[in-house]
């Protein structure tokens, strides 16, 4: 069975991509697992710096998308909150159609590989690892609005700023991902 994986992380590309990562470690562990049982290809962002997209490492495939979408919008996001939602819809699609798994499994909701979900006709598993909606309805506790404001100004001054690192803005960024997560979910 050839199944088809859309992962935040790289998983265990990350020994031939000579790049370290944070969390995602789970992954690499059900990576390793599943390379026994299945012909298992692995998609994710990254960066492969002049290499081409899509490699072996061990008995997994990778397909690297390419992360220029998502810089553009962590750019973005300095100036005003902002997600990926469908820039990148045709990249997946291409991995799709070049790969033609059986199934499809998109680990979690909040990412914006679920934009597939309704333009094809490969059965599509996607885990749930954690619901962003009530996270985004109790993001800022029972704090009043000028409490908040106060705080934003004056907590993250202009790097808070320049680096999308204050209350409100964060709030508005996890809002945005919960709508999409919604979406996909639905």
């Amino acid at each position: 069975m050839k199944v088809l994986w859309f992962a935040n992380t790289p998983c265990n590309a990350v020994a031939c991509m000579n790049e370290k990562t944070i969390g995602g470690g789970w992954l690499q562990s059900l990576d390793l697992h599943m390379q026994e049982k299945v012909d298992l290809h692995i998609a994710f962002y990254g960066n492969m710096k002049g290499k081409g997209n899509d490699f072996t490492c061990g008995k997994s495939s990778y397909h690297v998308i390419p992360s220029g979408n998502l810089r553009k919008s962590t750019f973005r996001n300095i100036f005003y909150p902002h997600i990926i939602e469908l820039e990148d819809t045709e990249n997946f699609l291409a991995i799709v159609n070049q790969v033609n798994p059986d199934i499809i499994h998109i680990h979690g909701t909040e990412n914006p590989f679920g934009t597939i979900i309704n333009r094809i006709d490969t059965r599509v598993l996607v885990s749930i690892q954690g619901i962003l909606t009530p996270y985004a309805a109790k993001f800022r506790g029972d704090f009043k609005e000028s409490s908040l404001r106060h705080q934003d100004k004056h907590g993250g001054g202009l790097r808070g700023w320049l680096m999308s690192s204050d209350q409100k803005h964060k709030w508005e960024l996890m809002k945005l991902m919960a709508a999409r997560e919604a979406r996909h979910l639905r």
